[in-house]
């Protein structure tokens, strides 16, 4: 019986018999072609839910170093920005602020801008649902921006201590950044 008679008479889902000269042949779905493995050979079948299963673990392993990666790249932030906060103490913080906390928030402000193109604020107003999970821009930025914002931050930190204005600063970090950003992204469309 051929694959075509078997599909008319059983009305069978899940597989198709094509003719022709292109793109013949018969077509099922993995399940069914599955347990066609089992009828041609036990032990081929095997063979590939074993191979399956190591491609599995390889897709697995990869996506745990993208995740650790990621990580990383976030706590280098994180640590970065104990050099921009204590910049900011030590020298914005002495000038008699009247609202030191409203200090440490345009600072990560203006890197949110510098990297992000958008302020804290503006962020949480285009994205409710996130901010319901307590979920910040920083949070959901790919390693590429944690890594020139870490390095941002570290750049802000030293021209706060030089005294620049911020307006000076924002235009130092924005090229600054701009640089990074088309380093790494040439480097990344390379490998």
């Amino acid at each position: 019986m051929s694959p075509s008679k078997w599909i008319q008479l059983t009305n069978a889902i899940g597989i198709v018999s094509k003719r022709g000269r292109y793109n013949s042949g018969t077509y099922a779905h993995k399940d069914i072609a599955m347990e066609f493995l089992t009828w041609l050979s036990p032990t081929f079948k095997l063979y590939v839910i074993q191979e399956f299963q190591r491609l599995k673990e390889k897709e697995s392993e990869i996506q745990n170093l993208q995740n650790n990666e990621w990580q990383s790249r976030r706590l280098l932030s994180k640590s970065n920005y104990r050099l921009q906060t204590h910049a900011v103490k030590k020298y914005i913080l002495n000038r008699f602020i009247q609202n030191p906390r409203k200090e440490y928030a345009n600072e990560a402000d203006l890197l949110n801008e510098v990297v992000f193109q958008t302020t804290a604020k503006q962020f949480r107003e285009q994205n409710p649902s996130l901010v319901q999970k307590r979920r910040n821009r920083r949070d959901i930025a790919s390693t590429i921006e944690l890594t020139v914002l870490a390095n941002m931050e570290a750049y802000n930190s030293q021209l706060i201590a030089n005294n620049l204005p911020r307006s000076s600063r924002y235009e130092l970090l924005m090229k600054e950044s701009a640089r990074q950003f088309s380093i790494f992204y040439k480097q990344n469309k390379i490998r």
